[in-house]
This record gives C-alpha cells, sequence and structure tokens, in this order.
C-alpha cells in the first residue's frame, strides 16, 4: 500500500509537472506565434503606407509637370480644346491643336544650335502659319546678353517682334537682309534662334527641307 501510494503521488506530481510545463510552452508558443504575427502585420502596414506615399508623391508629381506642360501649350497656342499626341519628324516634336475636329494650331518643340550649346524651345503657329509665341526651353547663352532671347523677340517693338510673322519666307536679321532687329550685342544667339524658328515653320507645314538661318536657301 505505501509503495502504491508512493507510486501514486509520483505519477501525480510527474503530469502536473508535464501539464503545467506543456501550458508554459504553449503560451509561450502562441504568445510568439502573436508577435510574430503583429510584427508581419507592421511591417506590411508600413511597407503598405510607404508605397503609398511614395505612389501619391509620384502621381501629385507628374501631375504638375502635366500642368506646367499644359500652360506652356497654352502660351504658345490659340485657344484650343483638344491637343493630339505628338508626331516625330527629323528629331522634332510636333503637336497639333483642335477645337472640336476644327485645327486651330500647331505647336513644334525644335532645337538647334545656340551661340553656346544647343538651344531648345517651343513654338506655336496659328492654323495660317504665323507665329503666336515661343517659350525657351532650354538654353546656355551668356548671362545678361544672350539670354535675352527669352523675351527679346515676343517685345513689343514690331523691329523685333516675330509674334504674327510667316515665316513662310524665313525670318532674317537686318544685317543678314531681313527686317529682324536681332539682341543687343548678341547677334549670333539671334541668328540661331531665327534658324531654328525657321526649321520649326518647315516642319509645322510638312516640309522637311532645312533653310539656312542666313540666305533662306536650302541646302
Amino acid at each position: 500500500m505505501k509503495q502504491s501510494s508512493i507510486l501514486r503521488t509520483v505519477a501525480t506530481i510527474t503530469l502536473a509537472f508535464l501539464l503545467t510545463g506543456g501550458l508554459t510552452w504553449f503560451a509561450h508558443a502562441r504568445m510568439q506565434t502573436v508577435a510574430e504575427g503583429a510584427h508581419t502585420l507592421a511591417f506590411l502596414l508600413t511597407g503598405g503606407l510607404t508605397r503609398f506615399a511614395h505612389s501619391r508623391m509620384q502621381t501629385v508629381a507628374e501631375g504638375a509637370q502635366s500642368s506646367a506642360q499644359e500652360q506652356l501649350f497654352q502660351r504658345v497656342l490659340p485657344a484650343y480644346s483638344r491637343l493630339e499626341a505628338p508626331e516625330t519628324i527629323n528629331g522634332m516634336q510636333i503637336y497639333r491643336a483642335y477645337n472640336g475636329e476644327t485645327l486651330v494650331g500647331t505647336a513644334v518643340e525644335a532645337s538647334g544650335r545656340g551661340f553656346n550649346k544647343e538651344m531648345r524651345l517651343l513654338v506655336g503657329f496659328d492654323k495660317a502659319g504665323a507665329v503666336v509665341s515661343y517659350e525657351i526651353l532650354e538654353h546656355y547663352e551668356s548671362e545678361g546678353w544672350g539670354d535675352a532671347v527669352l523675351t527679346w523677340f515676343k517685345g513689343k517693338e514690331k523691329t523685333r517682334s516675330i509674334i504674327g510673322q510667316k515665316p513662310a519666307t524665313p525670318l532674317k536679321l537686318v544685317d543678314d537682309g531681313g527686317s529682324i532687329d536681332g539682341i543687343t550685342s548678341a547677334t549670333y544667339t539671334s541668328r540661331y534662334f531665327l534658324a531654328i524658328i525657321n526649321k520649326a515653320y518647315q516642319v509645322s507645314v510638312g516640309n522637311n527641307s532645312e533653310p539656312d538661318a542666313v540666305s533662306g536657301a536650302t541646302p
């Protein structure tokens, strides 16, 4: 009896120990699983929020860029309701603007030689081919001299403004036998600018030749 009682006591203690250890292990495992799950969830949420924020920032940046581009076109073209996707001709981007189904103008993104480096601009023509306006997109002209090209040729002075002029006959400086007054002390910049305008006009009307800036002759 005494031995049997001792065995039962040992069995009871052993069972209690195993149950206690098992429950402790189970509780620890559950806590670890919950912790890992929370960590994973936090990681996924943080990553998701980061990607969402990045996507929103990218969308805002693209929207701002799109808005700025739209404003450029509005400044160089007659009023329009629709702008077609660009067509590339001779390395230049051609944009046709419409009101409904009626063509109202064409914008050309063109580039060419500047006094220092390449000059790039956007010039708009109405449906008759007259210059509406232009915007310099990129230039490296000398500060205080050649950089006057930004506004010089669209000012109120008729002797130097190209606004309203139709380059069917290439635009030329007075120094080259034409009617346009060039930028003071920046003759080469002026000449190169007009060469780009003339080239853009030719492409806008479907003539892919490139007239010389000085003589107006096609090489």
